[in-house]
């Protein structure tokens, strides 16, 4: 057999089990009014408001899958993505933003996302759908600072080839 396609099958197989679609089926469902996320259940009747908020490139994709699943029940949402990474939600709204440098629009929709985020209450549940790019997508900055100072900062460690990286101290 040809290596060349014996790889491409490999790339696209492992493509295949990561599309959002996949990854959200695996992991919510919705079965006799029981909401299904992995391990835990949640009766959606005792459910008060179910919103959904996120960031990242395939976080509208994402969004697609919880609303065809979950539909009139989500009560409000904002996603934001890259530019050119928005998919068109009925009850989420999607917001497209600087990657990887974030820009005000990501800003705005931080914003947008922390308020939904602290309106829910304990009958409510929050679904957060992060993806790659979450990071510049979901920008903030500390007391003192300014977006335009974080921008500047991101803008030079994305030049200079700086890598997002945990480190244990």
């Amino acid at each position: 057999m040809n290596k060349r396609i014996v790889a491409e099958q490999i790339f696209l197989a492992g493509i295949e089990r990561v599309l959002p679609v996949k990854l959200i089926n695996k992991s919510i469902s919705l079965r006799d009014n029981v909401l299904l996320i992995n391990d835990m259940g949640f009766d959606i009747n005792a459910l008060e408001n179910i919103y959904v908020i996120g960031a990242g490139k395939a976080s509208a994709l994402m969004g697609a899958e919880v609303e065809r699943i979950l539909g009139d029940r989500i009560t409000d949402g904002h996603i934001v993505v890259k530019y050119g990474h928005s998919y068109p939600l009925n009850k989420v709204k999607v917001t497209e933003a600087g990657h990887p440098v974030p820009d005000s629009k990501g800003f705005t929709a931080t914003r947008s996302i922390l308020e939904i985020a602290t309106r829910a209450d304990v009958n409510d549940l929050v679904i957060c759908l992060l993806s790659g790019g979450g990071s510049a997508l979901l920008p903030d900055f500390p007391e003192g600072s300014s977006e335009a100072a974080i921008m500047i900062v991101n803008n030079l460690l994305v030049k200079c080839s700086a890598t997002i990286r945990r480190s244990i101290l």
